[in-house]
């Protein structure tokens, strides 16, 4: 069986934590009280319970013992219900109450790792809009003034597709033509030998200066025929040369040269250093559960240590990489916040990245104006895709899948049906985002449990109509089609995609407006109700506990979440407002989130009065 390459990635994350010089922060735990005594029930009254339930039944008071719903429903009922106990009564002013939200999927490791490494993004999310305000960001950088001898200058949210990015790289372009970023040479003329390197906001890519690709072995004009840099982008002609920004296989290449670099053993030891900051940074936008895939060895036996010395305070629910299947036991319960539900294998790229993999060519040129391009080569071919599933299901391993474009899924829905397309196995497409019609159904039929990121929407919908054009990327996270299907779905954030921020992904599903105020598929709104569910309750369907947490309800965990508005009470367009005030997992405040700066995507960020239109500084832009 080939070696999937994509094993590699979250490896790169925390390896690169060793890369760089001084990230470990000022400790940021805090003790966690129980804030209730083990004989002593907490009721909480004078509330706006949003109970999640099947009937979508809302109630004023909660009753609790040990972390577990004994009762919910009318503040006297309840109070009447244990009048001759001890209890503690917590009167909630009126505010919003909902299920602690469950994580559809992100990279949790790469939270540890992001604390140290510099944030790119573009705006709203930071400043990394053109070429000055990324030198500007990396030079002004905590790291790049603790640099060392030999240390890589990492940063993340690297997009050259933003709307403000200029065309730096197209010397010798063909007229109106547009190769949109930076290149290694806009980077080497500012850190010279200090090796920097740019991680693609699609997280299947980089940009590398000439230091970094000379410390990773890559080379600066590859040898005639060479596929591995199929996707990666080249100067125009007659150069030959790279520009620096390396996409799929060759990023995974320069992930294993860096993998090489330094000692794993140390893996562990940073990632636990940061562990606690990573939770709290989660629990402050309200989430309960997050979700981590895929996790190499190194990774999942930090977790594993973790959970023995209990420094977990959420639940983690890892996936390994399909070639570490045989390594471990699969479970849908938790020892010590911590299970390792399956595998997640790498199927195709992404489609902002030109390297998802389509049935019909983009619109546009591929990588070096290629054209009829439909995405270039698969990152797992069929044959191991085919043999990764069937055995996953013999060992009741769950199955998630990174597949964006329609030929990518079909290998999937083909890869499942191979392995006699057992029942339940909720196996996963994670991201899912240009599944066709036909295949949403196929979904349904064999009870996959998709999770889709309509935050694409806000992000790349205008990028996604010019690529793609208007009918595929109006399809794009289907997800009201999917709920007439009757399917159970989550929505993520795909951090450090995109934002951990729940609110934000909600807002994204019920509007699906993009950065220039267009809609992207107004038929495929969620109601507001739908959009909850897809980050709480059947965010537990996914993970096999929907008899234990996702509502709040009798005999659930009592995992909650406390926001400033009620989102079904406002305008849907004013959802980007709300705030978290609190999270709580089984009853055990986690985040008073008075302590933590405001939620950067508002709606004053996301929707400004001033926005920057698509491909504004040229006619036409080939590689947008």
């Amino acid at each position: 069986m080939k070696k999937n390459h994509f094993s590699l990635r979250v490896t790169l994350f925390v390896s690169f934590l060793f890369l760089s010089p001084g990230l470990v922060p000022t400790a940021m735990a805090q003790k966690l009280q129980d804030e209730q005594a083990a004989d002593k029930i907490t009721i909480y009254t004078n509330g706006n319970l949003i109970t999640m339930d099947d009937d979508n039944s809302r109630a004023e008071a909660m009753a609790i013992k040990n972390g577990i719903i004994l009762s919910v429903g009318k503040a006297k009922d309840i109070k009447e219900q244990f009048k001759n106990q001890p209890t503690d009564i917590i009167d909630l002013y009126k505010k919003t109450v909902l299920p602690g939200f469950i994580d559809g999927h992100s990279h949790f490791s790469q939270a540890a790792a992001s604390i140290g490494f510099v944030d790119i993004s573009p705006s709203p999310i930071s400043t990394g809009n053109d070429k000055g305000s990324i030198i500007d960001a990396l030079k002004k950088s905590d790291q790049f003034s603790k640099l060392q001898q030999g240390d890589f200058l990492i940063a993340y949210g690297y997009d050259q597709t933003s709307t403000t990015m200029t065309c730096e790289g197209s010397v010798g372009a063909p007229p109106g033509q547009c190769m949109k970023g930076l290149s290694h040479d806009d980077l080497d003329e500012v850190f010279g030998d200090i090796p920097v390197i740019l991680i693609h906001v699609s997280m299947h890519g980089g940009l590398l200066n000439k230091a970094a690709m000379a410390k990773l072995s890559v080379p600066l004009v590859p040898e005639a025929g060479e596929k591995l840099y199929v996707n990666s982008e080249r100067k125009y002609q007659p150069s030959n040369e790279l520009t620096g920004l390396l996409m799929e296989q060759a990023w995974e290449y320069a992930l294993g040269q860096a993998q090489a670099l330094q000692n794993l053993q140390s893996v562990e030891k940073s990632f636990k250093d940061k562990l606690t900051a990573a939770q709290l940074m989660y629990a402050s936008y309200g989430y309960t559960t997050v979700h981590d895939a895929p996790v190499t060895k190194q990774v999942m036996q930090a977790y594993q240590e973790a959970a023995e010395q209990k420094a977990l305070f959420l639940d983690v629910v890892a996936y390994a990489v399909p070639t570490d299947l045989a390594r471990y036991q699969y479970t849908t319960s938790y020892t010590n916040h911590f299970k390792i539900a399956g595998i997640k294998i790498i199927v195709d790229g992404s489609p902002q990245g030109l390297t998802a993999l389509f049935s019909q060519p983009y619109k546009v040129p591929g990588p070096n104006l290629a054209k009829s391009w439909c995405g270039g080569v698969a990152n797992t071919s069929q044959d191991d895709l085919n043999q990764y599933v069937a055995d996953a299901y013999k060992a009741k391993a769950q199955v998630l899948t990174h597949v964006n474009g329609d030929a990518a899924v079909q290998m999937v829905l083909d890869a499942h049906l191979a392995a006699g397309a057992p029942k339940d196995m909720r196996t996963t497409p994670i991201h899912s985002q240009f599944v066709t019609a036909d295949q949403l159904k196929s979904y349904a039929e064999y009870g996959f449990t998709p999770s889709f990121f309509t935050n694409h929407t806000y992000f790349w919908g205008d990028l996604h109509v010019k690529n793609l054009g208007r009918e595929r990327a109006n399809f794009l996270s289907p997800m009201a089609s999917g709920a007439k299907l009757g399917l159970h779905m989550t929505n993520h954030s795909d951090f450090f995609v995109t934002p951990p921020d729940p609110i934000f992904i909600l807002w994204t599903s019920v509007n699906r407006i993009s950065r220039n105020r267009k809609v992207i598929g107004k038929n495929e709104r969620l109601s507001v109700m739908q959009g909850l569910k897809a980050l709480t309750s059947d965010g537990a369907y996914q993970y096999h506990e929907e008899s234990s947490k996702g509502k709040l309800k009798e005999g659930m965990v009592a995992d909650m979440v406390m926001l400033s508005q009620d989102p079904t009470a406002i305008p849907v367009k004013k959802i980007c407002d709300i705030e978290i005030l609190a999270t709580y997992k089984a009853n055990i405040l986690v985040a008073d989130t008075s302590k933590f700066k405001p939620r950067v995507l508002n709606c004053k960020a996301v929707m400004p009065k001033k926005i920057d239109k698509l491909c504004k500084h040229v006619k036409a832009c080939a590689r947008t």
